[in-house]
């Protein structure tokens, strides 16, 4: 089973519990370490005349799925052809909001995409500021100096960052860092793929026919990533404290994703330091997505763990923090085997490290808990 997969299985809806279908919105991490499965039920009723909508509704199962096969008169999806005919009559445009487009390693890229139905209806899968549960939608040539950072962020996220769009047009301005960050200077090619869905009658029925996804590719635009530099960092990580000192919900926001994406050992020192003082959301989880981002792990864990032993006041959250990064630090090179039962003494393995690391952690806040 992957992320994304379709399955059948007996489910709990609103009015009464039936076999259903269901889409796979866990993570791989998530498949690969867990014995249950996170998936969106997938429902549909009519509104005004409109002929289907999807509905998405966050369930964990610890039952057994399997895959959805096709009910009498569906068909599978036609030839590359007919995908691009569901899809050549809308536009997915993108641009980088700073002309020409060139950054700093470590800096906030952000850009606008966006669309035109041009008539054709159906309905477009997009994530809101923050990526939540999605799917990678970016593309970078060459890939080599890139990371997807939601492969360096093994936490569960559940749902969430979007859905589903109607309506002939519309834009949103996205942060590139949230879906690819680069980690070498040099020039990248980008574009972005989204999931779009159309009604397709169904030769020989009636009624308002079957779902058919096609891919939207935007176009291709090209970016310069300068190499580090020392002195830009430095005014960077200052403007990001001076943000994060800030009265306004949002300028501390900004300060966040700032100290999130820079990545040097200083933002990790940052980051953690931060996040002991500013418990509020949404603030709390960009700094916990950089936290978990950063590729200076151990500098973290350790601000982390002074702040843990100070005796000063903590939030009640970093007990968790910690766990999560000290499990993650042992069992990084030990993925989940494929045997059954290695599989579930793994699995016991694992859990009963987390809840022992989560005592020792608890035992030493003792009362510093706010």
């Amino acid at each position: 089973m992957t992320p994304g997969d379709v399955v059948v299985g007996i489910l709990v809806g609103a009015v009464e519990t039936k076999v259903r279908p269901a889409v796979v919105i866990a993570s791989s991490t998530y498949l690969v370490e867990r014995p249950d499965v996170l998936v969106g039920i997938l429902t549909t009723y009519a509104v005004r005349g409109r002929l289907l909508r999807l509905l998405l509704l966050t369930t964990f199962l610890g039952v057994e799925c399997i895959p959805a096969r096709p009910g009498p008169g569906a068909h599978r999806e036609g030839p590359a052809a007919e995908q691009e005919r569901l899809c050549s009559a809308v536009t997915l445009r993108f641009r980088f909001l700073r002309q020409p487009p060139i950054y700093h390693i470590g800096e906030t890229i952000q850009a606008r995409l966006s669309f035109s139905a041009n008539g054709q209806g159906g309905f477009t899968a997009m994530p809101d500021l923050r990526r939540g549960a999605f799917k990678q939608i970016v593309i970078a040539e060459p890939s080599e100096g890139t990371i997807d950072p939601s492969a360096l962020d093994r936490r569960i996220h559940i749902g969430g960052g979007g859905g589903w769009l109607e309506g002939e047009t519309w834009e949103r301005d996205l942060d590139v860092n949230e879906w690819i960050q680069f980690r070498r200077p040099g020039r990248y090619a980008l574009h972005f793929v989204v999931k779009r869905g159309v009604l397709m009658p169904v030769p020989g029925e009636a009624g308002p026919g079957a779902v058919r996804y096609c891919d939207l590719k935007s176009n291709v635009e090209s970016i310069e990533i300068l190499a580090s530099d020392a002195g830009w960092e430095a005014a960077e990580l200052a403007r990001a404290n001076k943000l994060l000192e800030s009265s306004s919900a949002d300028a501390r926001f900004r300060g966040a994703s700032t100290l999130r994406y820079l990545n040097t050992p200083a933002a990790a020192v940052a980051l953690a330091n931060w996040y002991v003082r500013l418990p509020d959301e949404p603030v709390k989880s960009e700094l916990s997505g950089g936290i978990f981002e950063s590729g200076h792990a151990e500098i973290v864990r350790a601000e982390l763990e002074k702040a843990l032993r100070s005796g000063t006041s903590v939030p009640e959250s970093l007990v968790g923090t910690l766990t999560l990064l000290e499990v993650r630090r042992q069992f990084i090179n030990r993925p989940r085997p494929s045997d059954p039962k290695a599989a579930q003494a793994w699995s016991r393995e694992y859990w009963d490290l987390l809840e022992s690391v989560k005592s020792k952690y608890s035992a030493e806040a003792g009362r510093s808990i706010r």
